[in-house]
């Protein structure tokens, strides 16, 4: 409901008006209204007290101060708090203005520190890697490795087996002259 179609509680007449600090004030007698609840800088809807964001444009109702976190009705030009102005172009310039490029080696050095984490954590793990593809490598070598030896020893049964039976086979053909 319109802030301008609700009645004041003094003369009944229609049509209150929002005030800089929030209020409503009736146009007519001059006396202050009952806010039922937050009021919309931007469209002067009456909303739930506790709202958020407006029923009817949708705007922001509450803001925190950047410096106290107070919530602060989104009209409001300072803190009710500290008493910190809410304007956001106000804030960003005075940012600005503030020691910027000190703020900026802060940013700098932090993301150099997380990068270089990063970095040593990409590179233990990349070394941690190498190390367990190189063990797989070292244990099928030395699977191959003992395969090889195996088929060794048995080519060299095999050819003992054969000198012998040659050797045997010769004796025989000796003694049977």
């Amino acid at each position: 409901m319109k802030l301008s179609a609700l009645l004041c509680s003094n003369c009944r007449g229609a049509g209150l008006d929002l005030q800089p600090d929030g209020s409503a004030a009736c146009r007519f007698c001059g006396a202050a209204g009952q806010r039922p609840g937050l009021m919309c800088p931007n469209c002067e809807e009456a909303n739930p007290a506790g709202a958020e964001h407006c029923a009817g444009c949708n705007a922001t109702l509450m803001r925190a101060c950047p410096d106290c976190r107070t919530p602060n009705w989104a009209g409001a030009e300072r803190c009710l708090q500290c008493g910190r102005t809410l304007d956001l172009v106000e804030f960003v310039s005075a940012k600005w203005r503030s020691d910027f490029r000190e703020d900026l080696k802060k940013d700098a050095a932090l993301l150099q520190a997380q990068e270089g984490a990063a970095s040593q954590a990409r590179m233990a793990q990349m070394t941690a890697q190498e190390e367990r593809r190189q063990r797989i490598l070292q244990e099928a070598m030395a699977r191959q490795a003992a395969k090889q030896a195996q088929l060794l020893t048995f080519a060299m049964i095999g050819v003992a087996v054969f000198v012998v039976i040659i050797v045997v086979g010769l004796v025989a053909a000796a003694f049977a002259r």
